[in-house]
């Protein structure tokens, strides 16, 4: 490997980093302290050697002397034995391996996070202020489990968090592995656009809190978001997997959320964060849901909102039978223009409130139809403030759901979150509905049928309803 020296025309090159003999840098601090002094004249790769490297370091501003795209990239010497950066913070102040403070442009690739310790603090990467063009692609990012009977604050328990009022544009966090004692993820900005292009694809989530635990991610007020094909998986008793706040065009897509301890578990909620931020253009399709009390909660000024091809179990025991818990939730009546088609909605909880819907707005849906719904309790639907305990007189009453379905549905191994239906269900000609045109793949990525598909986030075609539905190869 070349390492290119640096001159006043600013560093490019690859240099690597670690305490063994001939490299360039002992440690990341220092290499990055020589990125500040002499700026970047070209793209930058400062290269973990294999092991475990002490980290506590800040990336300030970066000046570029030369390539004005010159890109700062922090990796491992060796992909298949990666450099593991770890750190034992003490307190909220030093709560970071690496800080970034409104620098851009920086790639973190294949690299190892430890945060060590005992206390309520699991930050791997601090954004102060924020930061552009931010990329974290194919990390192992791992934390000590918290374990507190009293609320642990948000931006102390995420792996990935903030400090000040954060403005992004450009995150992409990509192929990695969390597993956190805490959350994953926290963001949060005063604007309405603080946050943009915002990219959480293809990872791996699990959530390790032993005790009462924060959001699993928490994001608050963003525009143009990305969250598909990601594996979420949370132990907490009573924790919310995903909660997006006043978030703008956002894509939900064919994610697995799975909620393995009983308690008062919300696997998504979609809200405005207050009364003066409106939330539009929300698509929500192709996800196995799978929680306790809630599956998906629309709150506050939610406009033209998509929830297509779900699939979505509640199932284990709420830790009080008078709980309420239902597939979807709305306790705000300024939620409206929501479609819902095509969805498989079952509560199976143990209590005494089990519902499929719980609505307040009885002008919330612009849209409900072809869904395949159950509960175990009978008292099905909830919707401003009337009970309808069957299908039929929800229907009646409100001309919604004319082609539902009230029928119950196997799964392959809800035991351990697999909501891939069997065999039996996949021959079942009742789940075939009428293709919603905003769907094109099911939740495995394969491509649908354009005129019939299933309801549900499962689509596994086989060949003879392909040949008696006149379906397309």
């Amino acid at each position: 490997m070349i390492h290119l020296a640096f001159a006043g025309s600013g560093m490019g090159g690859h240099y690597l980093v670690g305490p063994q003999p001939g490299t360039d840098f002992t440690t990341l601090a220092d290499a990055l302290n020589q990125v500040e002094i002499h700026g970047i004249g070209d793209h930058v790769q400062l290269e973990m050697t294999p092991g475990t490297h002490f980290a506590h370091v800040e990336i300030n501003p970066i000046t570029r002397t030369g390539n004005p795209n010159a890109r700062l990239i922090i990796t491992s010497e060796d992909e298949n034995d990666i450099a593991t950066l770890t750190h034992t913070p003490s307190s909220a102040t030093d709560n970071w391996i690496i800080k970034i403070n409104q620098a851009e442009m920086i790639d973190i690739v294949s690299l190892g996070f430890k945060v060590e310790g005992s206390l309520n603090f699991t930050t791997a990467v601090m954004f102060d202020s924020g930061g552009n063009d931010i990329t974290m692609v194919n990390n192992i990012f791992t934390s000590h489990p918290v374990n507190s009977t009293t609320t642990i604050p948000q931006e102390d328990a995420s792996l990935i968090s903030q400090v000040n009022d954060t403005h992004i544009d450009g995150l992409y966090i990509i192929d990695n592995e969390f597993d956190s004692g805490g959350a994953v993820l926290y963001l949060e900005s005063a604007d309405i656009d603080g946050l943009q292009n915002i990219v959480i694809e293809d990872n791996l989530m699990e959530n390790q809190t032993i005790r009462f635990g924060p959001k699993l991610i928490y994001m608050i007020r963003s525009r143009d978001v990305s969250i598909q094909r990601n594996e979420i998986s949370n132990q907490s008793p009573s924790g919310q997997g995903i909660t997006l706040a006043s978030t703008n065009n956002l894509i939900f897509r064919q994610n697995s959320i799975f909620f393995s301890a009983d308690g008062y578990s919300l696997a998504l909620r979609v809200q405005s964060q207050n009364t003066s931020d409106t939330t539009t253009n929300t698509l929500i399709s192709n996800n196995f849901i799978q929680a306790t009390q809630y599956g998906l909660d629309l709150s506050g000024l939610n406009k033209n909102v998509s929830v297509l091809n779900n699939t979505v179990l509640l199932s284990g025991t709420l830790l009080g039978n008078s709980a309420i818990s239902a597939c979807l939730k709305s306790n705000n009546s300024e939620v409206s223009e929501v479609a819902m088609r095509g969805n498989i909605l079952i509560n199976l909880t143990n209590g005494d409130n089990t519902r499929v819907l719980s609505v307040s707005n009885s002008n919330m849906f612009a849209e409900s139809d072809y869904n395949i719904m159950f509960d175990s309790d009978g008292d099905s639907f909830f919707l401003d403030s009337t009970l309808y305990n069957t299908l039929g007189d929800y229907q009646s009453a409100t001309g919604l759901d004319s082609s539902s379905l009230f029928q119950n549905v196997d799964f392959v191994d809800p035991v351990v979150g697999d909501l891939h239906l069997t065999s039996t269900m996949l021959e079942d000609p009742s789940l075939l509905i009428p293709a919603n045109p905003d769907v094109i793949r099911d939740f495995d990525g394969f491509t649908r049928a354009t005129n019939i598909h299933r309801a549900g986030a499962d689509d596994a075609i086989l060949p003879d309803l392909i040949f008696a539905s006149g379906f397309e190869d």
